[in-house]
């Protein structure tokens, strides 16, 4: 009965909601004038649609589709919505973008002979007059307005951009009932998002309160009920047979055992081995068992309700209050569910900014690895300053609070990141040369026994964009060197020439749409829950298939907060989202990608 009961809720999830029905009635048809093309045809289709036939493996390929003449004034669009057929047989993933600037993506992928509508979000520098007032610290605001930083300028765009990405060729694609959405769209009683009849617009559990769908809570009965049909899942699922108890490949080479993690390459591939000698490849997630609280302090008329100790001291963590009335406050069992979900979910690593009380505080549980920042003398930008000595003591004094605390004896801790997506890198090979050897041997001497896993840079489209020679020096001293990747897939990711040969770990990645909670899609896009899973699965499987990389970590276990945390993020990016439930299209497809880990690995390229 569970399963049945799941299967239907994920049908029904999967479904745009009555109020995104009704504001279909509001779009406008955006018709295409001219088209160019490379690595493709582009041919009529039917009803005036278009047909973009990519040439197989063909670099570069991409189909531009233009107005008659001049540009496209989209300043009130919410987004742009494409009919994408797949007429191929074979499965295909395509990426729309506008006037091809990377971070305006959106991701679809088709089955043969189906229909998607691919959401191409309006992302913006700048909202449009009276948002920023109206809605302070928020990335994502109703009806659909969304920020990026180096966005095009939406009132002039000149074309829409269709690429094929990742393993599933976009053959044969038909294209067709280009439309634009508005963001001044009804929204509840409100007629836009500029009415102040749209306030109060989160509900008293910190859900979006103009807007319903399968499985939103409505009552405290519905937290129990909710928190008992997971178990009952989980009971059902409790995770790979095949993984030894961290999460390795038990049923794989036996290799050289040392009690700790380290790295080896077998047969042409980089891996991890486990403390017990087992193949072991990073399937993990960030922020395991952290809340977040968002500010209310002159934002009250956002709520409908908040506790007063919440108004008084000017922040709410709504998730701390769905635990205490889901759990009956035992936050042991909270933290404890942590390690029962993801073993279920098929992730065997609790990523970085997780909770210590379920990484170092709660050993022999899933490994886990350390988030290291220090503080010490910086560089205009935020760059720590490598020459002077106060950097170096920082560190270690940090870095010694952790061996205090255990972790250089605990067989579950992979290794540490340090520091985190740092500004401004250049190709200054000695500054980073004295940057990464410090870090190594700071390491060695308080960590010995962990791994060194680099800053997590943010060159997001590296080899191809970001400096060079501050990755030379991480592969030349970190055990594994690493990328935080907002792309939708990892098959290119890759050291640059001249480095050293080391394996890679993606600390960040994740998608996010905007068909049920938070009102950001964070920073890879796509264009539904369902979606989301699909892109999960296509993200991991060419992760799988890079022979550097030896894992991937999703950002991050729950959503965003819908009015933002403390830098006004307020992304649908979670597993779970704000009220502690599993998005189950994100977890299905973990969990699938859980049970193929090793074989997929090792299948023959």
């Amino acid at each position: 009965m569970l399963m049945k009961t799941m299967v239907a809720a994920l049908v029904v999830w999967g479904v745009a909601s009555a109020a995104l029905a009704d504001e279909a009635t509001l779009d406008k048809p955006l018709p295409f004038g001219r088209h160019e093309e490379v690595g493709a045809r582009v041919v009529p289709g039917e009803a005036g649609s278009l047909r973009l036939r990519f040439v197989p493996g063909q670099k570069d390929a991409v189909v531009r589709l233009k107005p008659a003449e001049g540009t496209w004034n989209l300043d009130q669009a919410a987004a742009v919505l494409v009919d994408i057929r797949n007429r191929g047989e074979k499965p295909a993933a395509l990426i729309g973008r506008f006037d091809n600037s990377k971070w305006t993506g959106s991701l679809v992928i088709v089955q043969p002979g189906a229909t998607e509508t691919l959401w191409l979000y309006i992302k913006r520098d700048n909202p449009p007059k009276g948002f920023s007032s109206r809605f302070p610290h928020m990335f994502g605001r109703p009806g659909g307005v969304l920020w990026c930083w180096s966005m095009p300028d939406p009132a002039k765009i000149g074309e829409l951009t269709f690429l094929p990405v990742g393993d599933l060729p976009a053959e044969d694609i038909e294209v067709s009932k280009p439309r634009v959405r508005p963001w001044n769209v009804p929204i509840g009683k409100a007629a836009g998002p500029l009415d102040d009849a749209i306030f109060p617009f989160v509900d008293q559990y910190g859900q979006f309160a103009h807007r319903d769908w399968s499985g939103k809570i409505h009552a405290d009965a519905d937290l129990i009920a909710a928190r008992q049909a997971e178990e009952a899942d989980l009971k059902a699922h409790p995770g790979p047979a095949e993984w030894d108890a961290y999460g390795g490949w038990a049923k794989g080479p036996a290799l050289k055992a040392t009690g700790h993690f380290r790295t080896e390459k077998v047969d042409g591939r980089w891996w991890l081995v486990d403390p017990d000698g087992h193949l072991f490849w990073s399937h993990g997630i960030t922020c395991v068992g952290m809340t977040v609280t968002t500010s209310v302090k002159n934002r009250e008329h956002f709520y409908a309700a908040l506790p007063q100790e919440a108004a008084k001291s000017g922040y709410w963590s709504n998730v701390d209050d769905i635990i205490r009335k889901k759990y009956d406050g035992d936050w042991t069992r909270y933290f404890d569910l942590a390690h029962t979900r993801l073993r279920s979910w098929g992730l065997n690593t609790v990523g970085m900014w997780s909770d210590d009380k379920v990484t170092i505080k709660q050993r022999h549980r899933t490994p886990y690895v350390l988030a290291v920042h220090y503080g010490g003398p910086k560089l205009k930008g935020g760059f720590p300053d490598v020459t002077n000595p106060g950097f170096r003591a920082a560190l270690a004094e940090v870095l010694a609070g952790f061996a205090r605390k255990g972790a250089d004896k605990d067989p579950y801790c992979i290794g540490a990141f340090i520091d985190n997506e740092l500004h401004p890198w250049t190709d200054d090979e000695k500054m980073a040369e004295t940057y990464f050897s410090t870090c190594r041997e700071e390491m060695r001497k308080a960590l010995p026994n962990l791994l060194y896993l680099g800053c997590r840079f943010d060159f997001h489209y590296f080899p191809a964009e970001g400096p060079k020679a501050p990755v030379r020096m991480a592969a030349k001293y970190c055990d594994v060197v690493s990328f935080n990747r907002y792309r939708h897939t990892a098959d290119e990711l890759r050291l640059p020439d001249g480095a050293e040969d080391k394996p890679i770990i993606i600390g960040e990645f994740h998608f996010g749409a905007l068909d049920r909670g938070p009102l950001h899609t964070g920073l890879a896009s796509v264009s539904s829950q369902a979606q989301r899973g699909e892109a999960y699965r296509m993200f991991l499987r060419t992760a799988l298939h890079n022979p550097a990389v030896v894992g991937a970590h999703w950002f991050q276990y729950g959503d965003h907060p819908i009015t933002g945390r403390f830098d006004g993020e307020n992304y649908q990016i979670g597993f779970l989202d704000t009220c502690d439930t599993p998005y189950i299209e994100t977890t299905a497809a973990s969990r699938d990608m859980g049970q193929m880990l090793y074989q997929l690995r090792t299948a023959p390229q």
